[in-house]
């Protein structure tokens, strides 16, 4: 939380505490969908014979680490880079079969 705030009438005194919830929110990672975009990005970049650097100078997109996975291009950087390399946002993601299909467990966990 960010501050508290006391506040006093004739009847009573009140704290408020206010808190920033831009602070408390958990960031979602997947660390194979990031690998896996990762690759992708790499594998496009080499079909076309373009360094990490003339792509970036064109682009302005950090992607040296994207092809790292140290950070996660957002979708508007990924169609950035569509455009720049004259592809749909369907064909960059296309041969990507993730997540398979009835993979994910909705049992809970009752302990």
């Amino acid at each position: 939380c960010i501050f508290n705030v006391h506040i006093t009438n004739s009847n009573k005194n009140t704290n408020i505490q206010f808190c920033n919830l831009k602070y408390i929110r958990l960031k979602r990672t997947d660390d194979i969908l990031v690998k896996l975009i990762a690759k992708r990005i790499r594998q496009l970049r080499d079909e076309r014979g373009f360094t990490q650097e003339y792509i970036v100078e064109c682009t302005r997109l950090d992607i040296p680490h994207f092809e790292m996975g140290e950070s996660t291009p957002s979708l508007f950087s990924l169609a950035l880079l569509c455009k720049f390399l004259d592809i749909t946002l369907y064909d960059f993601f296309a041969p990507i079969e993730y997540p398979i299909k009835g993979s994910f467990d909705f049992s809970v966990d009752s302990k």
